[in-house]
């Protein structure tokens, strides 16, 4: 697991590589719980910035670590920074340790499509790909029927599909929020419920058999 001065430095040092030339006009840190299981075992954060330039930058950090009589038995760490502009993804710059599989992630926009680099093997993806990382929803336009898909930690491609399912009243972090909960369709379907600002507030999971939440809770 990596030591946290070394994360901060990583962070900052991802954010900086991804980030436009730009002042930042705005920006709102996000705190989650990782349950499994109904069990804590570990932290999410999601930084948002918006820029003068109209472009919004993502900053992920995740820590899981799931124990099996004090033993560990799974752990994932996870740190990414993403640009987008105009509904479009500019940059991403991820890492990932996920239970010792180790990927290095780098992807730029060119005019039509994205260079994508994982553990320095070059790829081409297409321009109007929606990240896993579902920190935010995307554009309006696109909330309802197929959306290609590419994993922000590994870069894998997916043919996914997003559909909404109910909108209502949510208890988030000790506030009541109106939401919209959705169904993101992947490898391992997700529901994920997003505040009035298309912003993640929940997200949940089952996989091999065990439930996994982000649990917001707190925002500043």
């Amino acid at each position: 697991m990596l030591k946290t001065t070394r994360i901060t430095a990583l962070m900052m040092g991802l954010i900086l590589a991804a980030a436009p030339l730009a002042g930042a006009a705005e920006t709102e840190v996000r705190q989650f719980n990782v349950l499994v299981d109904g069990s804590k075992a570990g932290s999410h954060t999601m930084k948002i910035t918006k820029n003068d330039d109209g472009s919004v930058v993502i900053s992920c950090e995740a820590h899981v670590k799931v124990k099996v009589a004090f033993v560990t038995a799974y752990h994932y760490d996870y740190l990414g920074a993403e640009v987008w502009k105009d509904g479009r993804l500019v940059s991403l710059r991820s890492r990932c340790d996920d239970d010792g599989k180790k990927f290095e992630v780098s992807a730029d926009a060119g005019e039509k499509n994205l260079t994508v680099k994982v553990n320095g093997r070059e790829k081409t993806v297409r321009g109007d790909v929606y990240l896993t990382s579902a920190s935010c929803l995307p554009d309006a336009k696109r909330r309802d029927g197929a959306l290609p898909l590419m994993e922000a930690d590994n870069a894998e491609e997916i043919d996914g599909k997003i559909e909404e399912l109910s909108s209502g009243d949510m208890n988030v972090a000790g506030q009541t929020k109106k939401v919209t909960r959705y169904r993101l369709k992947s490898l391992v379907p997700h529901e994920i419920w997003y505040d009035g600002d298309d912003r993640m507030v929940r997200q949940e999971w089952t996989e091999d058999g065990h439930k996994t939440v982000l649990e917001l809770v707190n925002i500043k």
